[in-house]
C-alpha cells in the first residue's frame, strides 16, 4: 500500500472535525463510528492469503437518502490528511433471498 504524506492539520480544526461529520444531526445519525482496518486476507475456494487493501477504516451512517449520506462526509477531515485520501460510501442493500420475510 502506498504511503501518504500527511498534511498538518491545525488543533483548532480538529476539534471542529472530532466526528468527521457536518450536516443536520449527523453525529445523531452516526450507528457506529468506526474503527481502523487491517491485516486484509483474501478468501478464495483453495484457501486465503495474506493481501493489500487500501480500505483503512469504518464507520456505519444512517441516512434517508444518498446525498444526505453524502453530505454529512463531504468535508470529512481524512479527505484533508493527503491528496489521495477518499470516502467510499456504500449503500446497505437487502439480502434477495430474506426479502419479505
Amino acid at each position: 500500500m502506498p504511503s501518504a504524506s500527511l498534511k498538518p492539520h491545525p488543533r483548532k480544526r480538529r476539534r471542529e472535525c472530532s466526528s468527521g461529520l457536518t450536516g443536520r444531526s449527523a453525529s445523531a445519525r452516526l450507528v457506529d463510528p468506526g474503527k481502523p482496518l487491517g491485516n486484509a486476507v483474501k478468501l478464495t475456494a483453495s484457501g486465503s492469503t495474506p493481501t493489500e487493501s487500501n480500505v483503512i477504516g469504518m464507520s456505519i451512517l444512517q441516512a434517508d437518502s444518498r446525498d444526505e449520506a453524502l453530505a454529512m462526509v463531504e468535508d470529512h477531515h481524512h479527505l484533508h490528511w493527503a491528496e489521495d485520501c477518499e470516502i467510499v460510501l456504500l449503500e446497505e442493500q437487502p439480502i434477495p433471498e430474506l426479502a419479505g420475510a
